[in-house]
């Protein structure tokens, strides 16, 4: 599993208490955005909930660095 699949979450909070098991590089956040089943417009409010108790590095990880690793996209230089 931990070599070979990666899985989206949107509002499910166990998957990031699970992440040391499911395996951190695994699991990327996703808005779902424009579907009305997404997270949008309360997108800020679910990242918080979500991530407000990890580390930022883990959050930044979920969030976007796994995806922009995954799939060879880079992402811009925090300012």
């Amino acid at each position: 599993m931990h070599r070979q699949m990666h899985t989206t979450f949107q509002f499910e909070k166990f998957a990031v208490e699970l992440r040391d098991q499911v395996g951190l590089k695994n699991l990327m956040w996703g808005a779902d955005t424009p579907h009305t089943e997404g997270t949008w417009p309360h997108s800020r409010e679910i990242t918080d909930d979500l991530f407000g108790g990890i580390p930022e590095d883990e959050a930044r990880a979920l969030t976007s660095g796994n995806f922009a690793e995954l799939f060879g996209v880079p992402l811009p230089t925090p300012v």
